[in-house]
């Protein structure tokens, strides 16, 4: 666990008054959520830019839309983090992040790039990984010195452990690998969640099976490139998973870091008890805090 001392009483505030959504959503609902979802995250995305004063610039690599981020509170450096957005595949844009990437922009004094892949229902897999790749192969053959970081919340977990495993096999492999609270295994059976099946207040299998229909539509969940957690480790980069005991998708990251280790890979899995899928996004929580710390500073060691 990474907290000894229980959850904060912002967490526990969090926990008594959330619950899970178990409607069902159709592809065309997931499209109008994923409207009112962006909007959302307006004012948190301007809260963040000043809180860390961001600096965004619009850009293209490997011919997809990215977005790059530097905190002008850090001294800048010659690394780079690219970074994908989560949210189910179906909904979430680069600006989505910027509470989780300033703060690890500020620390590290490295550039975030942010790919805007391309979504599902209207392109499912595997578009999102096809825009992954380009990105990041972009981004590793141009050039530039210093360490070059991958790293993703949820379903961008998902898309940076794909990336990574195709990286290492065409010598493009990152330096290191952050996942919050990865969705690294794309399988809808019950059995594959446990404990956290009915825990998180933020996510609700009903929307993973949304999710999966809206995504994977109909593929093969067991391919690697859907889910990743049943691909190869073998010599992937140092990587840091963080997760919570109510995390929906818990499992999933006990499993990968196990996959890790058997395969000698070094892998730090922090656990904070109590908390949910991607907590990392409430930023109000000193548990963020402290988690997207030791991410930078997992990042930035040399």
């Amino acid at each position: 666990m990474s907290d000894d001392a229980g959850p904060s009483p912002e967490a526990l505030a969090e926990l008594t008054d959330g619950s899970p959504d178990d409607e069902r959503y159709s592809p065309e609902q997931l499209i109008e959520r994923r409207q009112a979802t962006n909007r959302a995250w307006v004012a948190e995305a301007s809260a963040a830019i000043d809180r860390h004063q961001l600096e965004l610039t619009d850009d293209v690599v490997g011919g997809v839309p990215c977005l790059r981020v530097r905190s002008q509170l850090a001294q800048a450096t010659a690394d780079r983090l690219m970074w994908f957005f989560g949210g189910g595949f179906v909904w979430g844009e680069p600006r989505s992040e910027l509470q989780i990437v300033g703060p690890i922009a500020e620390r590290t004094g490295a550039e975030v790039v942010l790919p805007s892949y391309r979504l599902a229902p209207e392109d499912p897999w595997p578009a999102a990984t096809i825009d992954a790749w380009s990105a990041w192969e972009g981004l590793a053959d141009d050039g530039r010195h210093g360490r070059l970081w991958l790293g993703g919340e949820s379903a961008g977990g998902n898309l940076a452990l794909g990336v990574a495993q195709r990286a290492r096999r065409e010598g493009r492999r990152p330096d290191r690998l952050a996942l919050l609270s990865p969705a690294v295994d794309l399988r809808t059976s019950r059995s594959g969640f446990g404990p956290s099946l009915r825990t998180d207040p933020t996510l609700s299998y009903s929307r993973f099976l949304d999710i999966d229909a809206a995504y994977v539509a109909g593929s093969d969940a067991t391919d690697p490139t859907v889910s990743p957690l049943l691909g190869d480790m073998d010599a992937l980069p140092p990587t840091i998973i963080t997760t919570g005991s109510n995390d929906l998708l818990l499992g999933g990251c006990l499993r990968l870091a196990r996959k890790l280790r058997q395969a000698d890979v070094r892998v730090e899995c922090m656990v904070w008890d109590r908390l949910w899928h991607v907590f990392e996004f409430d930023s109000h929580l000193p548990e963020a805090v402290e988690s997207l710390r030791e991410v930078a500073d997992f990042l930035r060691e040399t």
